[in-house]
């Protein structure tokens, strides 16, 4: 019986280790959230919409919509995983840049008061990403 479980064990070994180093990359990105978060949020009264956590490769995006309301005010973060040092943010509608933060960083942040009401465009885009894939997280609040 030891001998089953311990074959067993050494199987799923190399399984299992791919699911939990994923799992370690998530909960970076969520903790790297949460802090940035806390550190700009002002106490101010936001309500959260959406969080999505993925992962990409360099030079990469993953693209989101929300419906979002016209003269309410938005705040969308990202942050990403420690092989990641840029990730950028783009916020569209009618495929026109309604606010995006481009800068050279790992934790892109905007605030914006949508003109109209309509389907939004979130792009996430992995500008450099030293092991990939990179995971990253977005985090959509309405205020």
């Amino acid at each position: 019986m030891r001998k089953s479980v311990l074959t067993a064990i050494v199987v799923l070994l190399p399984v299992l280790a791919p699911v939990a180093t994923a799992q370690s990359y998530a909960e970076t990105v969520w903790t790297q959230l949460q802090a940035a978060y806390g550190s700009i949020s002002d106490g101010g009264d936001y309500t959260l919409i959406n969080h999505v956590i993925g992962k990409l490769t360099e030079s990469s995006s993953s693209y989101w919509t929300f419906p979002l309301k016209a003269g309410e005010e938005y705040f969308v973060m990202a942050a990403c995983d420690e092989d990641c040092s840029d990730v950028d943010l783009y916020v569209r509608i009618d495929g026109d840049i309604v606010a995006s933060d481009a800068t050279a960083d790992d934790v892109p942040i905007v605030r914006f008061r949508a003109a109209k009401s309509g389907t939004h465009q979130i792009e996430v885009e992995m500008f450099e990403c030293s092991n990939q894939p990179c995971f990253w997280g977005l985090s959509l609040f309405e205020k």
